[in-house]
């Protein structure tokens, strides 16, 4: 979220020449009521009884996560914002609040999925992780619909994220970079295929987060951003940590990753693509990515890497594009891998990304699509030290325990999910 201030005109069917004023200003953010301003440079939203009909067909749940990145400083939005506007405009919904570490779990276990045809929007005042959590949650319960033959349609889950966390990687990849690009998005109400991916592990995973305790004994876990290892589940895990919050704040970030890059692990995987059994590997005498589908050897095809991760979205930050050719709506994840390579060259690669992405044209960076009808399989080496272990899901850490650490990507088919941009 920027700290920059930024206002949003909003009229009011009833009284055109009357408008709300969204002045966003981090924890000074008002809305205020009062005549109809005509400066061009001011961004105003014309709301029509059409548009709030349209809404109107939706059950309406404001989600606000205690935890978020932005919520000590700025939980007043709801209060100063959102509510006011909903009431002014007669937008019917309910708020959430996360009061504990099972909250999401009770608010999914609440949405009502009986009836035919359910509208339900979400707006999610928080990060990754809350939507993460919430649709781990809501997703098996709507399995379970369509298993035991409910005869009415698959409910229509429609999510609108706000830019409440620390990375906020959703809302950057939809250029909602603030609470008034959100707050557009709503009134536009233009619903797109939000996809959704699945990992199965063949061995327990074990959450470095107590929220997401219940989802270890899970045969799959689905995620909507990122799956990352190596150093990028690493950064994320190792930041996230109580006493770096409390010490550093937001620069445990850059804490972090100077610890690790000093270290610069190497992080040994075998990588294989299904159905053909591809394997995908470093040549370091060639200075290049091969695949093979030959009988080489197991131990020939394990790479030293620094870098791994499926983006289903192209930039983590506004101008971090990690995925240059990631689209949200579309069912497809990209793979990008960089072998074991020196700490000065990994971060030449990283800031390479904040210069819209070329990074992927380094030779050594392997930049490609998981087809839809395909998965991915990582076997991490049992040499791993558990500490070097963790992956990363949607800015959540899980440690992969066990001897035989193989893990399976892919897309979900469903139709269910919607978000809005």
């Amino acid at each position: 979220m920027s700290e920059e201030t930024a206002t949003l005109q909003v009229t009011i069917p009833q009284n055109p020449a009357k408008t709300l004023r969204l002045t966003l200003n981090g924890p000074e953010s008002m809305l205020e009521t009062g005549p109809r301003l005509t400066a061009l440079s001011l961004d105003t939203i014309e709301v029509t009884h059409e548009m709030l009909d349209s809404l109107s067909s939706y059950e309406i749940s404001v989600i606000e996560s205690t935890k978020a990145g932005r919520h000590s400083s700025y939980s007043s939005f709801y209060t100063a914002i959102l509510k006011p506007l909903f009431s002014a405009l007669n937008i019917r919904h309910s708020y959430l609040q996360t009061t504990s570490a099972s909250s999401l779990q009770e608010y999914a276990a609440a949405a009502d999925l009986s009836r035919p045809s359910a509208k339900l929007l979400y707006l999610f005042l928080s990060g990754d992780t809350s939507v993460f959590e919430f649709v781990n949650c809501l997703f098996p319960r709507i399995q379970d619909t369509e298993i035991s033959g409910y005869s009415g349609s698959t409910p229509n889950v429609t999510i609108l994220p706000f830019p409440h966390g620390t990375g906020n990687a959703l809302c950057n990849s939809l250029k909602l970079f603030n609470d008034i690009e959100s707050i557009k998005a709503l009134f536009r109400l233009c619903p797109r295929h939000l996809p959704l991916y699945q990992l199965q592990s063949h061995t327990k995973l074990e959450s470095k987060n107590l929220s997401l305790d219940h989802f270890s004994q899970k045969k799959a876990i689905f995620f909507l951003v990122v799956a990352s290892w190596c150093l990028h589940s690493t950064l994320v895990f190792e930041s996230d940590k109580p006493e770096m919050r409390a010490k550093y704040g937001p620069e445990r970030f850059r804490i972090a990753a100077m610890k690790i890059l000093e270290k610069n692990p190497h992080f040994r995987a075998r990588i294989t693509f299904q159905p053909d059994s591809k394997s995908l590997f470093y040549n370091h005498g060639s200075g290049s990515w091969l695949s093979d589908t030959s009988k080489t050897s197991s131990s020939e095809q394990v790479t030293d890497l620094s870098y791994f991760l499926l983006a289903a979205v192209s930039n983590f930050e506004k101008t971090f594009m990690i995925s240059p050719h990631s689209v949200v709506a579309e069912d497809q994840l990209h793979i990008l891998a960089i072998p074991h390579i020196p700490s000065d060259d990994i971060m030449t690669l990283m800031n390479a990304a904040y210069d819209s992405g070329t990074h992927v044209q380094d030779k050594r960076v392997y930049y490609s699509y998981l087809e839809k009808s395909s998965s991915l399989e990582l076997f991490i080496s049992d040499e791993m030290h558990p500490s070097l272990s963790t992956i990363c899901l949607d800015g959540s850490s899980w440690e992969v325990t066990g001897k035989d650490r193989k893990l399976t990507f892919s897309t979900v088919q469903q139709s269910f999910l919607h978000f809005l941009s």
